[in-house]
């Protein structure tokens, strides 16, 4: 990246001045954020899924599992599938790009559904030796609160920052360079941008699975063909019966692309406040339209890079 990168924030003639000045200015984007996330659609219920027919390609139109559709994994079944994935994603995946579907409900609110374009670069050793960092880059496309936000992270680079800038007016408030982890980067979000990607979450997934103990008494249940976007994915959704202040979820499904063996879609489900309702959604990453080792350079994330907006 460019030396120029390593102020803590850059911003036009008219946007400097005082801290207290800049202080505002964040607070004014945060609060503005703040308004839009609040201004969730209704709330998303769980709907069983079904294997697709050849000529389907929306699982949100699934009317639900059938005992000839559905088969039931035990948990050591998830755990070593999740370890091959694991571990063959580590040796051939790179990079990847596309598009990221992402709902969270933070504080008891669903947030709106936000989309955003992708390019993640996975660590990994060169043939010379030199290590390539985790790298992410990030352009935001809905909801127009935040469209045209664009998001860089390199790991290890820019004293460990990342470097965004907002969209539409609010892109004349110039580069900002912050903590991952502070309040106004983790603002709206349920995760840091350090957790993103395919590989993070398989490594999630399975620490969970080995540490918790519940899950041992969960109910699973495996169902094929079952498509997020054009892809066919075999979908592993797991059930906790009893609520309890230390579990996660009530149900979770996983999507895994039943030919280049990677995660496309996660979701999580709540309890709901009455019985027999469908579970409330928690959270949901969904990633669309992956092209994989694309060959993507340090390039991709330098927000000097001429194909980006970045002020």
């Amino acid at each position: 990246m460019h030396a120029s990168v390593n102020q803590s924030l850059r911003m036009p003639w008219f946007a400097k001045g005082t801290v207290g000045a800049l202080l505002l200015i964040v607070t004014w984007i945060a609060c503005a954020s703040e308004r839009s996330f609040q201004k969730s659609s209704e709330d998303v219920r769980y709907r069983a899924p079904r294997a697709a027919a050849p000529d389907v390609t929306d699982s949100d139109s699934a009317i639900g599992f059938t005992d000839d559709s559905a088969t039931a994994p035990t948990l050591e079944d998830l755990i070593a599938e999740a370890e091959e994935i694991l571990e063959s994603m580590r040796r051939e995946l790179r990079d990847y790009r596309g598009t990221l579907l992402r709902r969270e409900r933070i504080a008891g609110v669903l947030g709106e559904e936000v989309r955003m374009k992708f390019k993640i670069r996975n660590a990994y050793q060169r043939d010379d030796g030199t290590r390539v960092p985790f790298s992410v880059y990030l352009l935001f496309e809905a909801p127009p609160s935040v469209a045209g936000r664009e998001v860089i992270w390199v790991d290890g680079a820019n004293d460990g920052k990342l470097i965004a800038h907002e969209g539409g007016l609010k892109r004349y408030l110039g580069r900002m360079e912050l903590d991952p982890n502070g309040p106004v980067a983790m603002f709206g979000n349920k995760y840091p941008i350090t957790e993103i990607g395919l590989v993070r979450m398989v490594e999630t997934l399975l620490q969970r699975a080995r540490e918790l103990p519940y899950l041992q008494r969960a109910q699973i249940r495996q169902l094929d063909n079952v498509p997020v976007g054009d892809r066919p994915c075999r979908l592993y959704e797991i059930k906790i019966a009893q609520k309890a202040p230390d579990r996660l979820f009530h149900l979770a499904q996983i999507y895994i692309d039943t030919q280049r063996r990677i995660p496309l879609k996660y979701a999580a489900y709540g309890w709901p406040d009455n019985p027999g309702d469908a579970p409330p959604l928690d959270e949901a990453y969904t990633y669309l339209d992956v092209e994989t080792n694309v060959g993507l350079s340090d390039a991709d994330f330098d927000p000097d890079n001429p194909e980006y907006n970045f002020p």
